[in-house]
């Protein structure tokens, strides 16, 4: 399985030895970590003083494993990742671009009813029913391009339900948010190499459209995906309502690259389903498909009616 390599704290060094990642630490030289390139999935860094060699940056690229590097709060400030594509690469962007705006409301009003009914069945399964209740009822609502931005009314009733009425996601002090930033950044992460590893460019969003985000298109995927996140925070949580983001808990985060999902009625890992997904999501924008299946979690329970 492929591995995420986390780097906190300051005074590290990674470069690359024997065709491998090598990792060791200014205080301690003499002890090191070495892990083979195909071995990793992502790496994610915070902290500062951390150097890279130019030649770990070209392996990186050449290898299609993006490196992120994350602020104090664990969200990403920003990512290296390769635009080598494929071999269809230039064919694919050219569909990108001519998607038309409609197509492309569309797809955000596809990938939005996706996200809030995975919300829903958070909540559902978590004996949330009324919130889950005005979460389906929601659904209807959705309009193309979420015109009436049903995504904002579903997460303000989601979060204050998982979390309590107190929270608020933009809490910087909140042990909470820094787990979910965490977990959302290895969704991204996975989601960004997906899509340049088959050629599409992660520019060319279908709704986040920051200039300055060149990976505004797996901020747009990931979307559907965030309730996988959110619920192995609230299994983290239900041990310890205060937990902070130690290493053991961020490993425990990492393994949702291992999370059981059903994506074209079968089920795969959720690190191996993203494969997938694009591949959907390029099927609707060159008009060959008219929906994007999406990776759905497997969880056991009774009956989810409402």
């Amino acid at each position: 399985m492929w591995r995420i390599i986390d780097i906190s704290g300051e005074g590290y060094t990674l470069r690359i030895k024997n065709k491998n990642l090598q990792i060791s630490k200014e205080s301690s030289p003499e002890i090191s970590t070495s892990v083979c390139l195909d071995d990793i999935n992502s790496i994610i860094t915070h902290g500062n003083r951390n150097m890279f060699s130019e030649e770990l940056l070209s392996a990186l690229s050449e290898n299609c494993i993006p490196l992120t590097i994350c602020d104090e709060k664990h969200l990403p400030k920003g990512m290296l990742l390769s635009y080598k594509g494929n071999i269809d690469s230039a064919k694919k962007e050219e569909k990108q671009y001519l998607c038309s705006l409609p197509r492309k409301k569309q797809a955000w009003a596809i990938i939005i009813k996706a996200k809030v009914e995975a919300q829903m069945k958070l909540l559902y399964d978590t004996l949330h029913r009324r919130e889950a209740f005005f979460l389906k009822e929601n659904i209807k609502r959705i309009k193309s391009g979420d015109s009436t931005n049903i995504e904002a009314q579903s997460a303000s009733v989601y979060f204050k339900a998982l979390f309590g009425s107190h929270f608020k996601r933009k809490d910087e002090d909140e042990n909470t948010n820094a787990l979910l930033n965490y977990a959302y950044t290895i969704i991204r992460s996975l989601i960004a190499r997906s899509i340049v590893a088959h050629g599409l460019n992660p520019s060319i969003s279908i709704y986040h459209s920051n200039r300055i985000n060149s990976f505004a298109l797996a901020d747009d995927l990931m979307e559907p995906l965030r309730p996988i996140a959110d619920r192995k925070v609230l299994q983290i949580l239900s041990d310890n309502d205060k937990a902070e983001l130690t290493p053991e808990i961020k490993k425990e985060l990492i393994n949702l690259l291992k999370t059981p999902v059903n994506i074209n009625k079968e089920t795969y890992e959720l690190s191996e389903a993203c494969n997938k997904y694009i591949v959907n999501y390029y099927q609707y924008i060159e008009r060959t498909s008219n929906s994007i299946d999406y990776p759905k979690e497997l969880v056991d329970n009774a009956d989810r009616s409402i």
